[in-house]
């Protein structure tokens, strides 16, 4: 099928793919309802503990097989078929969050606690409108 700009993030990826490699959006329509979309927040870490903790953040499945890779403050895609059972590494300073994600659904990280050098988060689903 050769290249296309994928409509999420604009880069362009392989149009012989069913996701694009760099985001998770499907490029093809029947895909569109199983992608997750994971709103991770820009401030996890912030002042000079930027210079010392990474800001890239990971999201695997319970295989450790990676399902997006971004940096804070970026909105997270991804394909699953079933509800999936995830964890989401946000650099060095925040705990890992985990837990399952559906089909289809939104969701947000809420700080649910901790302090500054070590918050912790908990991943909830936002109504579809």
């Amino acid at each position: 099928m050769g290249k296309v700009n994928c409509r999420n993030c604009e880069k362009e990826t392989d149009g012989d793919l069913e996701c694009c490699k760099f985001c998770g959006c499907p490029l093809c329509s029947e895909y569109e309802q199983k992608i997750v979309r994971i709103k991770i927040p820009g401030d996890i870490t912030t002042g000079l503990s930027r210079l010392l903790f990474s800001t890239d953040v990971e999201i695997t499945d319970r295989t450790d097989t990676i399902l997006w890779m971004g940096r804070q403050g970026e909105d997270a895609g991804f394909f699953v078929k079933e509800p999936t059972r995830i964890t989401i590494h946000l650099g060095g300073i925040a705990k890992p969050v985990d837990g399952i994600v559906r089909p289809g659904k939104r969701y947000c990280l809420s700080q649910v606690g901790g302090i500054h050098l070590r918050p912790v988060y908990a991943l909830c689903e936002i109504p579809l409108e």
